[in-house]
């Protein structure tokens, strides 16, 4: 009898293009990477990788886009993904696209959580996990905009005019 192999792939998020999420997404990509590569039964068919794209919203991450499309057209059969947070930070739609891919046998495997979506059937654990991620997001969210605020109180910019057209900062900026 022939072994079936399933086709896994890997999604990597971070919600900015800073210099430090260069490493994260390095070491994202290779931890996941040596998983399945590691596994006989499982064949790599890429990563997909959003680079400065909020959790909040699917619709404006392409690549998490293409690795759905990918799924639903059987090229995908498990995702392998760092951690919940990392798949959104939406408990709506984290867990709606959860259940569109469970629907059809795609497995999202959370390494760091270690919860399978096919064989974790219970989704209390992973619904809390999706809600946290989302209360996470609005918390950074509060932060910043607090931040900001109090910037602005303080008499300092918010925003760096050395990157818009025609301004740059000088010893006093």
């Amino acid at each position: 009898m022939e072994v079936q192999l399933k086709r896994a792939g890997s999604y990597v998020r971070v919600s900015t293009y800073q210099e430090s999420q260069e490493k994260s997404i390095t070491d994202q990509v290779r931890m996941l990477n040596e998983i399945i590569d590691k596994d006989e039964m499982l064949v790599n068919v890429g990563t997909y990788i959003d680079q400065g794209a909020t959790g909040k919203y699917q619709t404006k991450r392409k690549q998490f886009l293409a690795l759905m499309k990918d799924c639903m057209e059987g090229k995908v059969d498990v995702i392998y993904c760092k951690q919940m947070s990392r798949f959104g930070r939406n408990a709506l739609e984290s867990m709606t696209a959860i259940e569109r891919l469970r629907a059809i046998g795609v497995a999202v495997r959370f390494v760091m959580d270690d919860i399978d979506t096919i064989e974790d059937r219970d989704c209390s654990r992973l619904a809390i996990l999706a809600s946290m991620a989302e209360d996470e997001r609005d918390n950074m969210q509060d932060t910043m905009i607090w931040s900001f605020h109090r910037r602005l109180e303080q008499g300092h910019y918010i925003f760096r005019p050395d990157m818009l057209y025609g301004y740059g900062l000088d010893e006093n900026k």
